[in-house]
């Protein structure tokens, strides 16, 4: 991106990282109200809705095909591995759950940039390797802490992150907007199928029971996504997920995609002071450690 300097993407970047660690506080708060294939339908089709309106009303052309495709595949990869981690979010504690896929999610976009944009400065290698031992602090919790087959979703939700991060820069090299819409239409396609599945399967399951769902499972009915609490979160979800990602693919249009997937990946920092604002979560000395470490890995980064 033309007249950004290497300072300009790195705030871009940093901004990215904390639209999404909202963004994933207030997916994972829906997501304990529906399911999260259906926060994602939700929020991703309000975000497809207002980038549509924004691209005809400026009058945008229309995207190429490889541009389109890519966009796509880069929507449902991050269909799924957004609804992965907002069930993982709703298992148990927000905080370590984020860390593990933020973690994750930085090892690929690295791996990739290294391959096809050569090492970066030896300063910023040391930032990019303080970043990556950030991000490991901030995962550590008590043992227990949470649920197993949460981690096990978190990882698998770092691990398509990842792959999200390497998609969106090359779908983003072909127009921000479109690449974004493309997107939000894998996204959507995917997750309202999974939903309509979802539905059948719950439906015969409920038949043969013959008895109404209680406990959780009541939580999530068709009466509650009216309530203007989950309303309010996937709207927020919305917005913030769509500026993250607007402000990441800036970031890797300015500088390298090494260091803007890196720094994005510190997402889990602003999803670990929401869950310990609003719901109490305790952090532990080493995730606070992790944090200020990560401060010193933006600046050589910056350098």
């Amino acid at each position: 991106m033309p007249g950004v300097s290497a300072y300009g993407a790195t705030a871009l970047a940093l901004l990215a990282a904390a639209a999404w660690g909202g963004g994933d506080f207030t997916g994972g708060m829906a997501a304990r109200r529906a399911s999260p294939f259906l926060t994602v339908a939700l929020a991703n089709g309000l975000s497809l809705l207002l980038l549509l309106a924004a691209v005809f009303w400026r009058g945008t052309q229309p995207p190429s095909t490889r541009t389109a495709l890519l966009g796509i595949l880069c929507g449902i990869v991050a269909g799924l591995s957004v609804a992965l981690f907002y069930e993982a979010l709703a298992l148990g504690k927000m905080g370590l759950s984020a860390a593990i896929a933020g973690l994750l999610s930085a090892a690929i976009p690295v791996a990739f940039s290294f391959l096809t944009e050569g090492l970066p400065r030896p300063i910023q290698i040391l930032g990019l390797f303080m970043a990556g031992v950030a991000i490991w602090m901030i995962a550590s919790a008590p043992r227990g802490s949470t649920h197993p087959r949460g981690l096990g979703l978190a990882t698998l939700a770092g691990t398509g992150f990842g792959l999200y991060f390497v998609l969106l820069k090359l779908a983003g090299a072909g127009g921000v907007a479109w690449s974004l819409i493309s997107a939000r239409v894998g996204s959507v396609t995917l997750a309202t199928v999974v939903c309509v599945f979802q539905g059948i399967v719950r439906r015969r399951v409920k038949q043969a029971r013959a008895f109404p769902e209680e406990g959780a499972e009541a939580q999530k009915s068709p009466a509650s996504l009216l309530a203007p609490a989950f309303v309010g979160l996937v709207i927020a979800t919305c917005l913030l997920d769509t500026g993250g990602n607007l402000l990441y693919i800036m970031a890797t249009r300015a500088g390298r995609l090494d260091v803007a997937a890196v720094l994005a990946s510190l997402y889990p920092v602003g999803t670990i002071l929401l869950a310990a604002w609003l719901l109490k979560e305790r952090t532990t000395r080493t995730q606070t450690l992790g944090m200020a470490l990560a401060l010193g890995a933006v600046i050589l980064i910056a350098l």
